[in-house]
This record gives C-alpha cells, sequence and structure tokens, in this order.
C-alpha cells in the first residue's frame, strides 16, 4: 500500500518503507509492514505491525511513521484492511474470514461479521 502522511505531505510511505523527502530516499520501518488509514483529528497513523504484510497486529505512530506501538493483536487471520471511526476510537479490521471491531477507548475486541466464502 502507498500512503502519505496528512500532517506532512514530504513523507510518504510505500509498503514497510518511508521516505521524508518525497520519495528521494527511503529507509525501511521497524514494526510496520503497511498502513492503512489515520486519525484525521490527530494524525495518528494505523497500520498493520511486524514486517511481513500477514500480521495479526495493528499497530500506530504518533510521530509520522518514525516509530510504532502496537494496539492490538486479533490472535489468527491476516488482516487485509484497517478503518477507524475517528468520532468512536473503534478500529474495524477486516481479515480473510471476518471483520472484528476494536474499541480503543474500552480495549475491546469484538468479531462483527463473518464474510461469506468465495462461490
Amino acid at each position: 500500500t502507498a500512503y502519505i502522511d496528512p500532517r506532512n505531505k514530504n513523507t510518504w510511505f510505500w509498503l514497510d518503507y518511508r521516505s521524508a523527502d518525497r520519495g528521494q530516499s527511503w529507509q525501511k520501518m521497524n514494526n510496520c509492514a503497511a498502513i492503512y488509514t489515520h486519525d484525521p483529528k490527530t494524525g495518528t497513523l494505523y497500520g498493520i505491525g511486524g514486517s511481513s504484510p500477514l500480521s495479526t497486529q495493528v499497530v500506530r505512530s504518533v510521530d509520522g511513521g518514525q516509530s510504532w506501538e502496537n494496539v492490538v493483536d486479533i490472535g489468527q487471520g491476516e488482516i487485509r484492511d484497517v478503518a477507524l471511526n475517528h468520532l468512536t476510537q473503534t478500529l474495524y479490521i477486516a481479515t480473510q474470514q471476518k471483520i472484528i471491531r476494536h474499541d480503543m477507548k474500552t480495549r475491546v475486541t469484538t468479531d462483527t461479521a463473518a464474510l461469506p466464502l468465495d462461490q
């Protein structure tokens, strides 16, 4: 995935790489395999953890992708996408099998729906 930091248009991301100079040079990020969304109020970035896009962890960065901390580990299933409702501070995490909701205020994680299998 490709992403541009909403607070700093000079900072670009591509998979697990970060550029602070609009793509002139790239550095590998530690503990982030891809960025999927951000909080429009705070600029906090959200992505999947580890060094592989087959992760079970959601991570966040409050410093423009320079460092990453774990938010939640869903335990099983590869994360395919992450969305944020910034008003309720709820993450929606899509895996190949289901959608998971994680309330960041209460730290409660629940399955919301099973996805239909391909026909």
